[in-house]
């Protein structure tokens, strides 16, 4: 996903004509363009490995077209702050600069200060919302965006920043509403248009998201980013061979692009050609150690064929670079659920649980590992407690019913069955567990 980053409104209202002079136009306008794919990992990747023309930038204008010089474009700002205290265009500049830095809660200093002059300035009311959406404060960045559209309602890129910040608190919905209000006012914006698709894929409307990649694609053929998560979508509806393709196609115009060459080994391991993955998640952890997409997507693959014990090195490789990497956490435990270590797995079930105790997965997981140890009972606690977050996913209901079954609980266990096939009627694990236990049942009589 991208958001805009301006530092003088008007100079956004000129056409696009065609991707060379949007590019001139984005550099115009000085915008942050905030690529992600599926995570924030994800979003690093693309930033690093993507062409010049597809990085994630902030391009502040005359006095910042090099981020080396930032810096020393901080201390010129500052000597000039000494002349003229009030002028704000200047603290903006200083706030864009510290942004460039990743230093956003000094910039956000200067926005505030910019504002005390003037309240109404649309662009340090859109950076300041910026600057906290990369500190994960998704609420009070839609607050600044809110100021700015209070003073342009028609500023479709604050319109689009705070659909990016509603996406991030899964308010889908709404985010793809701001997006059309967006793309109603410039309809040919490709971040935008892709930030659309992005949010429809979360939703799992993915040939609706394949269509809104498309459009970016006719417009700029080569956006390296768009083709992968074309490709994601592929992959979801089962379209693999094509999602494949597209991944071929993104690493056609960058052979290190670490993003593509972990989606296509999520692809190969979809086909079940799990030795083919890990030479492409090889590829990419040799040209970034420490991108942990890939090395958890490695160690999924070694899962795969039985090579757990090497799996779990590459989690523990992982832990040792972000020791709350939950993705990390559950997959280690799930290797160790599998080579009968079951306790050390619930252990690191209940770390996640500590970060994120709703961790819908985790949760099932510790319930799974609780029955291989024959705590029944308290797994169907945590089956409970997994279906008061989801209460009609079939699984976890099946596997209530099959802890019930070993405490005897026939009677609960048939309503259990009846509830699965109340939203499934053809579950056939349903069906075929209830058959068993009516056969039990009569046997007794």
């Amino acid at each position: 996903m991208k958001a805009f980053n301006l530092q003088e409104h008007s100079e956004i209202q000129k056409k696009q004509k065609g991707q060379e002079q949007q590019l001139k136009d984005e550099q115009k306008r000085k915008q942050i363009i905030e690529r992600q794919l599926l995570g924030k990992e994800q979003e690093q990747e693309a930033s690093k490995y993507q062409p010049d023309s597809l990085k994630a930038d902030i391009n502040s204008g005359n006095s910042l077209q090099n981020l080396n010089h930032a810096e020393e474009d901080i201390q010129q700002y500052d000597q000039a702050q000494k002349f003229n205290p009030e002028n704000f265009e200047e603290l903006a500049n200083e706030g864009l600069t510290l942004c460039n830095l990743n230093r956003f809660e000094e910039a956000i200093q200067f926005y505030n200060k910019v504002l005390t002059i003037n309240p109404n300035y649309c662009s340090a009311l859109n950076n300041t919302g910026l600057a906290l959406y990369k500190l994960n404060r998704f609420e009070e960045a839609i607050n600044f965006y809110d100021k700015a559209l209070n003073v342009n309602p028609k500023d479709y890129i604050a319109l689009n920043n705070k659909g990016l910040a509603l996406s991030e608190i899964n308010r889908v919905e709404e985010a793809i509403q701001f997006y059309d209000q967006a793309l109603n006012i410039n309809p040919n914006v490709c971040e935008i248009l892709s930030n659309k698709g992005f949010a429809l894929f979360k939703l799992i409307r993915f040939e609706e998201a394949i269509k809104l990649y498309d459009l970016v694609l006719n417009i700029n053929p080569n956006d390296c980013e768009v083709i992968v998560n074309k490709g994601l979508a592929l992959s979801e509806i089962n379209r693999v061979e094509e999602a494949i393709q597209c991944y071929d196609k993104a690493l056609n115009i960058n052979p290190n692009y670490c993003g593509a060459l972990n989606k296509k080994g999520y692809a190969l391991c979809k086909l079940n050609r799990f030795e083919e993955a890990i030479q492409f998640y090889d590829q990419a952890i040799k040209i970034n150690p420490t991108y942990c997409r890939a090395l958890n997507s490695k160690g999924l693959a070694l899962s795969e064929i039985n090579r757990d014990e090497e799996a779990i090195q590459l989690y523990d490789q992982i832990l040792s670079i972000n020791p709350k990497n939950c993705e990390a956490l559950n997959n280690k435990g799930l290797a160790l659920y599998q080579l009968n270590r079951v306790e050390e797995a619930i252990q690191l079930y209940d770390e996640i649980l500590n970060i994120n105790p709703n961790d819908f997965e985790v949760i099932i997981n510790k319930g799974l590992a609780l029955f291989k140890m024959n705590q029944f009972q308290k797994a169907i606690q945590l089956y409970d407690q997994a279906l008061n977050i989801n209460p009609n996913d079939c699984e976890v209901i099946i596997n209530k019913g099959l802890a019930l079954c070993q405490l005897n609980r026939f009677e609960e266990a048939i309503q259990i069955c009846n509830k699965a096939l109340s939203i499934n009627p053809n579950n056939k694990e349903a069906l075929t567990i209830k058959f068993i236990i009516q056969d039990m049942i009569t046997k007794q009589q």
